[in-house]
Parts: structure tokens; sequence; C-alpha cells
């Protein structure tokens, strides 16, 4: 091929390969295609990146003749409001035979599309996805100045920021967090309900649920001293740093959600604690 991706993707069962393929730019009119262990799919004027479902099912979204398509396991599907001109943003995600997207459309609004139904016309959209178990739905979306999440068509509280890539999940997929920010202060959105409010601090930590879903820790930063908040209730802060290493590293709780394990790093040392001791 003239040129190929420089993601090459496997499928979850790691029986299949694919990788996004042009023709000669140099000839007109190019084509773009997916080539899925070694056979080359039909041509689009243009192609996403690909992403593979949980049963190793190829998805991603097309353009040809100014019309949008979504592509599952090579069956092409009309996007919807396509002959208005809308343009698929992002791949489109599948999860137990329902579909989210966003899309683009012609005043320059931007739309999310769940199971070909419109859930709504926004300024701009961030992710869209499934839970763990497929059973809901969710989306980020900015709206006359403000962001939201909206679960299962239903949408939370606006507030002037949140990450808008960012939506974090219990295992039962029964609760949910999200970082946002409202008249100047940063705080955690649990179940759709603001924490405790802090000055904006640059990072965003990773919220962590215990196994059950029962209980939330997540840190915050107060006076550049960090400060541990299970529960919705602030430890004393440490004279420290308590790493932030991603799911399942630090901090945690025991497999029966009774015990919290953390460290802490200062004066180039590390202290591990369980329980605050």
């Amino acid at each position: 091929y003239a040129e190929v991706s420089d993601l090459l993707l496997f499928s979850r069962d790691g029986k299949h390969i694919a990788y996004a393929a042009s023709n000669d730019r140099s000839i007109w009119p190019t084509s773009e295609f997916m080539v899925m262990d070694g056979q080359a799919g039909p041509k689009y004027q243009s192609v996403t990146i690909p992403y593979w479902t949980a049963d190793s099912k190829l998805v991603y979204a097309a353009i040809q003749n100014s019309q949008s398509y979504y592509v599952l396991d090579g069956i092409a599907h009309l996007a919807w409001g396509a002959k208005d001109g809308e343009q698929i943003v992002g791949v489109p995600v599948i999860s137990g035979g329902h579909c989210i997207y966003a899309a683009m459309v012609k005043n320059k609004k931007c739309v999310v599309i769940f199971d070909d139904q419109l859930q709504g016309f926004y300024d701009d959209t961030g992710t869209t996805g499934f839970t763990r178990d497929g059973k809901h739905f969710f989306y980020t979306a900015k709206l006359d100045g403000k962001w939201q999440v909206v679960i299962d068509g239903i949408a939370e509280h606006p507030y002037e920021f949140l990450d808008p890539s960012v939506v974090y999940f219990s295992n039962d997929c029964q609760h949910h967090a999200y970082w946002a920010t409202d008249n100047g202060k940063k705080f955690l959105v649990t179940d759709g309900k603001p924490g405790l409010q802090y000055d904006p601090f640059p990072v965003n930590t990773h919220p962590f649920f215990s196994n059950d879903g029962a209980h939330l820790v997540y840190i915050a930063e107060r006076d550049r001293k960090d400060i541990l908040v299970v529960d919705g209730r602030e430890r004393p802060a440490v004279n420290g740093y308590i790493p932030d290493c991603g799911p399942g590293i630090f901090p945690f709780f025991s497999p029966d959600g009774k015990h919290l394990f953390y460290s802490i790093e200062a004066n180039a040392k590390t202290r591990l604690c369980i329980d605050d001791e």
C-alpha cells in the first residue's frame, strides 16, 4: 500500500489484526480503507482509527461522497442525518447490539446519537461510551458554555468545566464520579452530587471505588498538601505526596472493602499505610 497507519490493533481474542491504509495520494480521488487480516476492505474517501468490540468485531467510521457511515463487522451503516451533511466525530462505540457516537452537522452543532435516535444538539462533545456491563450509555457534552454528563439520556447538573474525556464507574457500574469546576472551586461529583470544594489544583487524580461500590477514595490538594478523602470525609493533610498511579495501585481498598491501602512519599522515602497506620 502507498501508506499505512502507524497504529495496528489486535482483536480482543488475539485472532485478528487491523489497520488503516490508503492508495497513492497523488492520484485523485484518493481513497482510504481498512485492512483486516491482510485483506483490504471497501474504499472510502476517509476512515477513522478502528477499534474492536468485546466480541472481536471491527468498528470504524468512514466518509464517502460527503456522507458519513459507521462500519461494523464489514457492513456499512448510514449515519443519522448523513444526507444533511453530518460528519462523524470519533469512532462509534458498540456494545451488546447498541451503538453510540457523536457527530457534527452543517450548522457546526454537535449531536449525540444512540441507536439511531437523536439525544440532543450541543456546542461540543467529549467522550461517548458504555459501562463495562453494557447496561448503561453515557457521554459528556457542552451546551451554552457549560459541560454536563449524560447517563442513559438523563443530563446531570451542568458545570463551567469538567474533564470531557473521563467518567469513572464502580466495578458494579452502579456508581460514577467525575471532576468538575464551578465558581472557581474544584470538586468531585459522585452519582450526580458535588462533593467537598477545593481551590483548583493542576492534576485530576483518579477516584477509586471499592469492589462492591460502597466506598470511594480520592486525593485532593489544599495549600500544596495532599489530602485523602474517603467516603466524602477528609483525612488529615499529609506532609508529602500520595501517589496516584492508576486503578488498583495507590490508593485501593481490600477485596472486602473494609481496609484502605495507600502510600506517602516524603524526604526520598516511601511509607506504606493501611487504615492510617
